[in-house]
C-alpha cells in the first residue's frame, strides 16, 4: 500500500563528481577517480550494544591496515576530556555549542558532563575502562549529529583500501547494516602546476553547515575552498 511505502522509504545520497578541470589543450588537471566509503544502514543494523560491537569490529579492521575512520567529537582524546579547541584544532566554539544542544545540556556543561551523558545515550558503561572508549564515544557522536537514522544512512569511513573492501565482502554474513558504496575521489594529475589557480577541496566546517546544508549538502561532503574548486561552489549559490 501507499502508507506502507511511505514507512519503509529511505533517502540514499548518490555523490555525483565534480567537474573535472582542463587546461587549454584539454589535458586534464583535476579528475575523478571511483573510491569506496564504508556506510552503515540502520535499517539492518543490530540495536544499542551489538551496534558497538559492529563498530569495534570496523574499527580493528581499519586499524589493521592504517586506515582512519571518522570522528568529529569536539573533546580530546585522552583523560581528562577537555573540548578540544585549541589553536590548532579542527574544531571552535561553534562545534561544542552544537555538541551541548544535541545532548540537550546546558551551556555552560562540561566537556566531561558531555561524556557522561553520551555514556549514558549510547549505551557504553561496559567500555569506559577499555582503550576503545573515547573511540567508540567519537564514532557514536558523529552519527548522531548526522541524524543517522532509517531515512539518512552514515558514511563510516571514506576511501577504503581494497583490502578492506575484500575483507569486509568476505564478513557480509555477520556485518549486517554494512555496505560500500561508491563515490568520487578528486585527484590532481600535477599538484604543482598553478595551485594557487586550481584551488583545494576539503570538509564543510560546522559554522558553515546551515549555508551547504540549505543547498542539499550533506555533512560529510567535499566542498570547494580555494580557486577554481572554490568557484564551483559560488556557481551553485
Amino acid at each position: 500500500s501507499t502508507k506502507a511505502s511511505a514507512s519503509n522509504s529511505q533517502k540514499v545520497k548518490v555523490k555525483a563528481a565534480r567537474g573535472e578541470i582542463l587546461d587549454r589543450y584539454g589535458r586534464p588537471i583535476a579528475i575523478n577517480r571511483d573510491g569506496y566509503d564504508i556506510v552503515l544502514d540502520k535499517s539492518y543494523l543490530p540495536e544499542n550494544n551489538d551496534i558497538n560491537k559492529t563498530l569495534i569490529t570496523l574499527v580493528n579492521l581499519l586499524t589493521e591496515y592504517q586506515l582512519s575512520w571518522r570522528d568529529e567529537l569536539p573533546i580530546t582524546t585522552a583523560k581528562p576530556y577537555e573540548f578540544d579547541i585549541e589553536e590548532d584544532s579542527e574544531f571552535n566554539e561553534s562545534n561544542v555549542n552544537s555538541m551541548r544542544s544535541k545532548l540537550k545540556l546546558n551551556h555552560y556543561a562540561t566537556a566531561e558532563n558531555c561524556v557522561d551523558a553520551m555514556i549514558e545515550k549510547y549505551e557504553l558503561e561496559q567500555y569506559v575502562n577499555t582503550d576503545l572508549f573515547r573511540t567508540l564515544l567519537g564514532i557514536r557522536y558523529t552519527m548522531d549529529a548526522e541524524d543517522f537514522s532509517v531515512s539518512y544512512p552514515y558514511t563510516f569511513a571514506h576511501d577504503i583500501s581494497e583490502n578492506v573492501r575484500t575483507k569486509l565482502k568476505e564478513s557480509s554474513d555477520s556485518l549486517k547494516g554494512v555496505t560500500i558504496s561508491v563515490v568520487p575521489v578528486r585527484e590532481y594529475v600535477d599538484d604543482t602546476i598553478a595551485p594557487h589557480i586550481i584551488g583545494t577541496v576539503g570538509p564543510i566546517y560546522a559554522e558553515d553547515w546551515e549555508s551547504f546544508k540549505s543547498k542539499g549538502y550533506s555533512l560529510d561532503d567535499t566542498v570547494g575552498k580555494s580557486g577554481v574548486e572554490l568557484a564551483f561552489e559560488e556557481y551553485l549559490k
